[in-house]
């Protein structure tokens, strides 16, 4: 029968090693990651397998540059290397598609914007005093950043939303939300939990408030889950307050 006594001396310290350097490595497959995305890689790819020349033929990309990040991809499961030396699409890599159900593209590429990842270097300001990092990075809130530069706020929206895709549907498939007449969704970025709890629940209306830019793409969201006539849009800044009633709904509401 194995146990940590039938180790030989050192394998657990050993193990423990690898362990932290996978951690620490992650980071840079993130970087990889991300830049796949930003390329569209995975959708490239989708139509068929490719070479690395194929693909930097089509896309103006440096040849040999992309062989290597695409082989390092693969060894991660993004993506598979074949017998010809194409690479083709896996589970992994048609999650980075952008135009599949519950994408992770554009969180991937939230990843490795400057913004965001200068702050992340800084966090030892913030545990030495108590500040955020981004705030001395940047020179402004997550948020006054995000609502000055539109394209960013974007992205951020179409991050969160993918982000999640998977917890909303275990919410909505768990909770018990049966008796609510209204579900208001106080930050709900572009609507998707909202949207698949009311789908659930018919009788329901819902009340969705975030920032103005970042419900600004709600409404065509919304309506592709057919539910324009039941959710009412509000945009506004939680942090100053939130909204008491509905413009067009009842005000009997439960928020969340």
């Amino acid at each position: 029968m194995n146990n940590k006594q039938d180790e030989r001396p050192g394998t657990i310290e050993k193990r423990a090693m690898q362990e932290v350097r996978d951690l620490l490595v992650a980071r840079w497959v993130a970087y990889m990651i991300g830049v796949a995305a930003v390329l569209g890689l995975a959708d490239f790819i989708h139509a068929g397998s490719k070479t690395a020349e194929d693909i930097a033929q089509a896309k103006g990309l440096h040849a040999s540059s992309l062989y290597r990040l695409l082989r390092a991809l693969a060894s991660y499961g993004i993506f598979a290397e074949q017998d010809d030396g194409t690479f083709a699409q896996t589970p992994m890599s048609e999650a980075l598609r952008k135009d599949v159900p519950h994408s992770v593209s554009s969180l991937a590429q939230l990843a490795i914007r400057p913004w965001s990842v200068q702050a992340w270097m800084e966090l030892s300001h913030g545990i030495r005093t108590g500040s955020p990092a981004f705030e001395h990075v940047n020179g402004m809130q997550f948020f006054e950043y995000l609502n000055q530069h539109p394209n960013e706020v974007a992205l951020f929206a179409e991050a969160m939303r993918g982000f999640s895709a998977a917890t909303g549907a275990a919410v909505a498939e768990t909770y018990d939300f049966s008796g609510i007449r209204i579900l208001a969704d106080i930050g709900g970025s572009q609507g998707l939990i909202l949207s698949l709890i009311l789908r659930k629940y018919p009788e329901m209306r819902g009340i969705l408030f975030d920032l103005p830019s970042v419900v600004k793409g709600a409404p065509n969201f919304i309506k592709s889950y057919g539910l324009e006539n039941r959710i009412d849009v509000r945009a506004g800044d939680f942090f100053e307050a939130i909204p008491r009633r509905s413009r067009r709904l009842p005000t009997q509401a439960y928020f969340a």
